[in-house]
């Protein structure tokens, strides 16, 4: 019998997600956008080392992409609540989950509510150098999408103060009064060369579940996504 590749029972199934058109070049960097230069990497990752002023004890905040794809040498893992802060999909992506002419959308981080995620502990070894790795990772244009925040994290030992990336209203990807119709379309249509948005939500949720966190806003986009394809590509 083939192993069914739907163990968690997602709406959103891989071959859902493989009727995305793909989009295969990279359009490359934005002409009209300035990018974070390697000094500003190295200067923002010491801004936030001193922030916490325990350099050998530096711990991340994972809600997304994280959660699966690490950065550096995770010595740690606790599962967390950081309140005040939810998941949303409001970071357009016009490069790598999305393009210019199939916008797609990435998860980021907006005020209210709580989150229930990961707190990973990097190496002391490390630290320093695996920070300017995420750093590099998520701040890319500036003005930022997302800005590093250091936030107490709820874990079952105990608070951990942690860095975590938040959605900055001011960058030129945040997307506001999206509607919820918006984001189902834009989740179902876009793709970049990294893959598609629909896939990126189908990890999220994946991952997710696969450690125990079930997050009824990504749980009801994935079933209406699902549904927006089955809709468009096989009920014709």
């Amino acid at each position: 019998m083939t192993p069914s590749k739907n163990p968690l029972h997602l709406d959103l199934t891989e071959e859902l997600c493989a009727l995305v058109p793909p989009q295969l070049s990279d359009p490359g960097p934005h002409p009209d956008l300035r990018y974070y230069t390697a000094d500003e990497h190295r200067a923002a990752v010491e801004a936030t080392l001193d922030r916490l002023g325990n350099r050998d004890e530096v711990w991340l905040f994972a809600y997304g992409s994280l959660i699966w794809k690490p950065v550096g040498t995770i010595v740690e893992t606790r599962k967390g609540t950081l309140e005040g802060y939810r998941r949303s999909f409001c970071l357009r992506s016009t490069r790598w989950r999305g393009s210019p002419e199939r916008p797609g959308l990435v998860l980021g981080l907006v005020p209210g509510g709580e989150t229930v995620g990961f707190v990973q502990r990097l190496s002391p070894l490390t630290a320093p150098t695996d920070l300017l790795a995420l750093y590099q990772r998520e701040l890319t244009v500036n003005p930022p999408n997302q800005l590093p925040e250091i936030v107490p994290v709820q874990t079952s030992l105990g608070e951990v103060t942690a860095v975590v990336f938040v959605s900055s209203p001011d960058g030129p990807s945040f997307v506001r009064d999206m509607s919820r119709e918006q984001q189902v379309d834009m989740l179902a249509t876009g793709s970049g060369n990294w893959g598609s948005s629909a896939e990126y939500l189908r990890q999220v949720v994946k991952s997710l579940l696969e450690t125990g966190i079930n997050d009824e806003y990504l749980m009801d986009l994935q079933r209406s996504v699902a549904a927006l394809l089955r809709s468009r590509f096989l009920n014709r």
